[in-house]
């Protein structure tokens, strides 16, 4: 009896996408839902191995603040930009609450 030899595969294992990549594609949905919001090619983000920091403030308004800008480009948008004071006019007692009344009608 002979005995067939058998070959190992020696294809490799496609590589994995960053948890920080996944997480925006399940935001969006999908890939071509990403591609179409940031006007790019639905190739172009399958490619993504980072998610480029141009994209990062979009994708924390889309998600509502789920996704931090900070989680998807850290160097660009570092953590303590999140705890910084907002501007005055954002808040209920800054320069929007202190502004002069309309004037009336008149009549």
């Amino acid at each position: 009896m002979v005995r067939k030899m058998t070959h190992k595969k020696t294809s490799r294992p496609r590589p994995r996408r960053p948890r920080i990549v996944q997480a925006v594609l399940d935001a969006y949905g999908s890939a071509a839902a990403a591609a179409a919001a940031f006007k790019v090619s639905r190739q172009a983000i399958q490619k993504w191995r980072y998610v480029p920091a141009e994209y990062a403030l979009a994708i924390e308004a889309y998600t509502g603040g789920r996704i931090r800008a900070h989680d998807v480009a850290p160097k660009a948008y570092p953590k303590w930009l999140h705890t910084w004071p907002r501007p005055a006019a954002d808040t209920a007692n800054g320069a929007a609450a202190r502004a002069p009344a309309p004037p009336a009608a008149p009549p």
